[in-house]
């Protein structure tokens, strides 16, 4: 549905994704006041004077027609916006407060073109899901890019997780998208921009970090590595 609203060109000042998982916690924690539904969810936020907005809306509920009339929420008063956003708000952090066990968090994303980003919503679900840790998917998709939140266990659990992760990666890649969409490359995705754009981008990159920070004292080894 929110690839349907961006093709038609409706003009939304954001849509994100909340999967299952991050509705149950929500609910469980109960910081935002109210009890949503315990399924994917999204949230959209529309911009405009009022008649643009009453117009979106009116088109976004025709696209929700072809998708089986999913259950729809509008607010126009101010704090009851603030209400209905809140579970965006509070996704991280109720996912923090629930975990019993894990004490290291792994948050990560990527990109794709909006007509493959469903495809691997549901597969990085999947994957997720036989992970058998908690997690969940907190996604942007109105540009593509979306985000997996794994809580874990330290060097015990850190290998599946990574293995989770990378294969998320490498999916996005071959549906020609991006190791990351908003979160930075840093350490642990050097190889992955290094498959993603090949020796010549990342020789340039390089060329410009010797040029400006020649002793490498600058945040050294991210990105791409010092020698």
């Amino acid at each position: 549905m929110a690839v349907d609203v961006i093709k038609k060109g409706i003009t939304v000042g954001a849509i994100e994704i909340l999967d299952d998982v991050q509705m149950k916690v929500i609910n469980t924690i109960g910081t935002t006041g109210r009890v949503w539904r315990e399924q994917p969810t999204l949230f959209i936020k529309f911009t405009g004077d009022r008649e643009s907005v009453a117009h979106s809306i009116s088109q976004v509920k025709s696209v929700a027609e072809g998708h089986g009339n999913p259950h729809l929420e509008f607010e126009s008063d101010e704090k009851k916006q603030k209400v209905l956003w809140s579970a965006r708000k509070e996704a991280l952090w109720s996912m923090l407060a629930l975990r019993k066990s894990g004490n290291e968090v792994w948050t990560t994303d990527v990109a794709v073109p909006l007509s493959r980003v469903a495809e691997l919503i549901e597969l990085s679900k999947t994957d997720l899901d036989r992970l058998g840790l908690f997690g969940s998917i907190i996604g942007h998709v109105g540009d593509g890019n979306f985000h997996e939140t794994i809580l874990f266990d330290g060097d015990k659990e850190r290998q599946q997780v990574e293995h989770c992760v990378h294969k998320m990666v490498d999916r996005a890649l071959e549906m020609h998208g991006t190791c990351t969409g908003e979160h930075g490359v840093g350490l642990g995705k050097i190889d992955d921009l290094q498959k993603e754009l090949g020796d010549a981008p990342i020789g340039v990159m390089r060329g410009i970090k010797q040029s400006m920070d020649p002793m490498w004292l600058l945040n050294p080894g991210k990105i791409f590595r010092c020698n």
